[in-house]
């Protein structure tokens, strides 16, 4: 379930998101993490200099599902 949070006050930004369930894996990236396999990486736009991170759930699915991606 997903589900929005009015901004922190003072804050300019849109408001917060929470997101409810079980998830198998959660992991955070603040940099691409690109590799040979993987060339895009986890996450292609982020920079260690804009002061924000992606936030990666991964809900229930097949250990064949969870290696594939």
């Amino acid at each position: 379930d997903f589900f929005p949070l009015p901004a922190l006050s003072g804050d300019s930004n849109k408001g917060w998101n929470v997101v409810r369930g079980e998830f198998i894996s959660v992991n955070s990236a603040c940099m691409s993490c690109s590799c040979p396999r993987c060339p895009k990486g986890l996450s292609p736009s982020a920079h260690l200099a804009d002061g924000t991170t992606d936030l990666i759930l991964i809900k229930k699915c097949s250990r064949m599902d969870f290696f594939r991606h």
